[in-house]
């Protein structure tokens, strides 16, 4: 409890917020279409507002969460605490492989991660399908199989750059997976972000908003409008700067 949720303000840097964002960006999928796309499939009189709202609470509960049922067993077995792929596949493998029925509960550990990764993959491979279905006028199971075969030849090279791989360097410092990591974390997810949020708070047409959120209440507009519009671009402007500096 104390590593997760002492407040130290020597730890409050720059990176730190930049790691947080970096965070929120992977799980709530925001610069990458998750949203969009799932959105899409949204039955018309859903409230948006509100599930946008509970989509961010749960999220946030669920990372507490797995954060108090992980960090105990990584402590109890005096390991090394980390974060990223160190604490995925160093940490908690090492951990559950030291306690009782440690097999059992690992797999079933990485199982729902893996349930978890496909429910962004999935939406993520369904907006490239989209754009191959609509602009190369293909139908959905070559889309499907080409947009797969793709991911998966990258995912190869980046598990290969983690072990035969790991000796072939990007700008004299990075493997394949430090690189991806690096790029779509710090750079190309606020990217998109900032071009989304600029392009509805800016470019869409009020009228049109307000039919997609009809249910929501003239006050949650307005600041919601005025969020995208003043705060959300100058946030991720700075937050991109702050990774070209450090």
């Amino acid at each position: 409890g104390t590593f997760l949720f002492s407040f130290k303000w020597i730890d409050f840097t720059p990176r730190t917020v930049l790691v947080a964002l970096g965070h929120a960006f992977f799980t709530l999928g925001i610069g990458v279409g998750v949203g969009i796309s799932y959105g899409a499939y949204a039955p018309d009189r859903i409230p948006m507002g509100r599930t946008v709202a509970a989509v961010a609470v749960f999220d946030t509960l669920v990372s507490l969460l797995a954060g108090l049922a992980i960090f105990p067993i990584v402590f109890a077995l005096n390991v090394a605490p980390s974060m990223g792929p160190g604490l995925m596949f160093i940490s908690v493998p090492y951990a559950f492989g030291n306690i009782a029925q440690g097999n059992l509960y690992g797999t079933l550990f990485f199982v729902l991660v893996t349930v978890a990764a496909l429910g962004s993959v999935v939406a993520i491979l369904d907006s490239l399908t989209g754009m191959l279905m609509q602009g190369a006028s293909w139908r959905r199971l070559p889309s499907v199989l080409v947009v797969g075969l793709v991911v998966w030849l990258l995912g190869l090279g980046v598990i290969m750059s983690l072990g035969a791989w790991s000796e072939v360097t990007w700008f004299g410092k990075w493997n394949l997976f430090q690189f991806l990591e690096v790029v779509t974390a710090d750079f190309l997810l606020p990217l998109v972000a900032l071009i989304i949020a600029v392009f509805v708070g800016w470019r869409m047409r009020p009228e049109l908003l307000r039919v997609q959120l009809d249910r929501e209440t003239e006050l949650f507009f307005s600041l919601w409008q005025r969020c995208l519009r003043y705060i959300a671009p100058p946030a991720i402007v700075l937050v991109m700067l702050v990774a070209l500096v450090t």
